[in-house]
């Protein structure tokens, strides 16, 4: 791809990382909350504690790809 393709693929990619996390986030967030009642069987915790890490890894997703749109757009106009 020629360089200007590559940026707004990298771009694209990056915001259906975000909208990826956006949907860990509700979705597991539900599914959380559904489970609030559930309890491990050997350690008698809650397995909302378990199936937080969904919603959890959405957030670090949408962070992460904020964070490296925000880098190859400095990145792009310093080429420039």
């Amino acid at each position: 791809l020629p360089a200007k393709w590559k940026n707004y693929v990298g771009i694209a990619v990056l915001l259906l990382l975000c909208l990826f996390g956006a949907v860990m986030i509700k979705y597991g967030f539900a599914l959380t909350l559904k489970t609030a009642i559930q309890k491990s069987p050997a350690l008698q915790l809650p397995m909302c504690y378990v199936y937080a890490a969904i919603p959890t890894l959405g957030v670090l997703c949408i962070y992460y790809s904020i964070c490296e749109m925000i880098r190859d757009i400095r990145a792009n106009r310093a080429k420039k």
